[in-house]
């Protein structure tokens, strides 16, 4: 009988290692939402800027290792070197009083769980290369845990004019 016992508590106990086990992988998955909030095509230049909202909806940090678009059959980096994305000044008649530059994100972009960011991303092409429109933007998204994927999105705001 106490043997019975024994043999009983241990396939117990050996299932709630293996659900332990299961939930744990499942809790540690990457599962990022990602949305284009804004596009702009550089005026003179080939490329374009995006301006991109990430969430981490997992309950581990993650950090967006590289971001790549798909122009054609190749695949672009954004720039990793921060610049500036837009400037904003404030006049009063002809004088400038107030002047704000506002840069663009650098890589690797670090999101704590449950946590989110936002920022301008710039993709520079070759003069060969023709940047995609802003209804064929396909994202490679590279985490620092898992695999790359690969994403299709739609701006919610488009310009032309940068």
């Amino acid at each position: 009988m106490k043997e019975n016992i024994a043999i009983l508590l241990s396939v117990i106990a050996t299932l709630v290692t293996v659900l332990n086990f299961a939930i744990s992988i499942y809790r540690s998955r990457v599962k990022l939402s990602l949305r284009v909030i804004d596009y702009s095509k550089f005026e003179f230049g080939n490329g374009f800027s995006v301006y991109m909202s990430f969430t981490n909806l997992s309950h581990l940090p993650v950090a967006i290792t590289n971001i790549r678009v798909k122009a054609g059959s190749q695949y672009i980096d954004c720039s990793h070197i921060p610049e500036i994305a837009m400037e904003l000044k404030k006049r009063s008649g002809e004088k400038v009083e107030y002047t704000e530059r506002i840069w663009t994100k650098t890589l690797p972009i670090n999101l704590q769980p449950l946590g989110g960011s936002s920022g301008f991303l710039v993709f520079s092409m070759p003069e060969y290369i023709s940047p995609p429109g802003p209804k064929d933007l396909i994202f490679q998204v590279s985490p620092n845990r898992g695999k790359a994927f690969e994403i299709s999105l739609e701006p919610d705001h488009i310009q032309f004019v940068k």
